[in-house]
């Protein structure tokens, strides 16, 4: 009896270390905060020499603007686009009130087609994380871990509450087939939030972008977040 309790338990010990090895295999596979290249860039949007702009490779990531009400075609004039890229972002934004621009350019003039991406655009607001819009569902955990992660490298915090506020969105590119693409992010979000939205800085978190190139090669970069945040510039009173 006591022979077979023992090659029960060895059994069983055996049993164990190899879930406990099996399951050690598959949490290493998780991204790490050593996996991701991780870029963040601060700027206004007052001065194009100051735009928050980030650079990997060949490819270059531009915030051009963040607006926070409903759009106006003069709320576009000084981004230097053209006549069809701006009347593309007047429809394709429509009425709603938290729309995103961004420029994705090559270094080296080669186009810029078919380009995706994840995204997110949030604030931080003391220990609350407010998310107006977001590609990331809840069923992606990895890339909710990688964005936790990544708070916690820029700020040290690891108690964040997050704080969906955009419920939908649009992804729309405004322009291709250059050496450039120009994708509209867009959402309507409630108007008690609009206060927010225009008082806190905001980051504009563009992840694992790809596009292809003049010779279709698609061109992956992956594990990478490139954090654009617009500062909003607080003028002093005049005396």
């Amino acid at each position: 009896m006591r022979k077979l309790l023992y090659v029960f338990l060895i059994i069983f010990i055996a049993v164990a270390l190899v879930l406990g090895i099996k399951v050690s295999k598959k949490d290493s596979m998780l991204p790490t905060s050593k996996d991701y290249d991780y870029m963040t860039c601060e700027g206004t949007v007052d001065n194009p020499d100051e735009l928050p702009l980030l650079q990997k490779d060949n490819l270059s990531v531009t915030l051009l603007n963040v607006f926070t009400n409903t759009l106006k075609e003069e709320d576009l004039k000084s981004l230097n686009l053209t006549e069809v890229e701006i009347n593309n972002v007047m429809i394709q934004a429509d009425n709603d009130n938290f729309i995103a621009l961004v420029k994705f350019e090559s270094l080296d003039g080669t186009s810029v087609n078919e380009l995706s991406c994840d995204f997110q655009i949030y604030d931080i607001v003391d220990d609350t994380c407010n998310i107006y819009l977001s590609s990331i569902t809840q069923v992606e955990k990895d890339l909710m871990r990688a964005f936790s992660r990544f708070l916690d490298i820029n700020s040290g915090n690891t108690n964040y509450k997050f704080n969906r506020i955009g419920s939908s969105y649009k992804r729309f590119i405004i322009k291709q087939d250059t050496n450039y693409s120009i994708v509209l992010f867009s959402t309507q979000i409630p108007e008690e939030n609009q206060d927010l939205a225009n008082k806190s800085d905001l980051n504009v978190l563009i992840i694992n972008p790809q596009y292809q190139n003049d010779s279709g090669e698609k061109i992956v970069f992956k594990d990478t977040f490139f954090d654009l945040v617009l500062k909003r510039i607080t003028k002093e009173p005049s005396i």
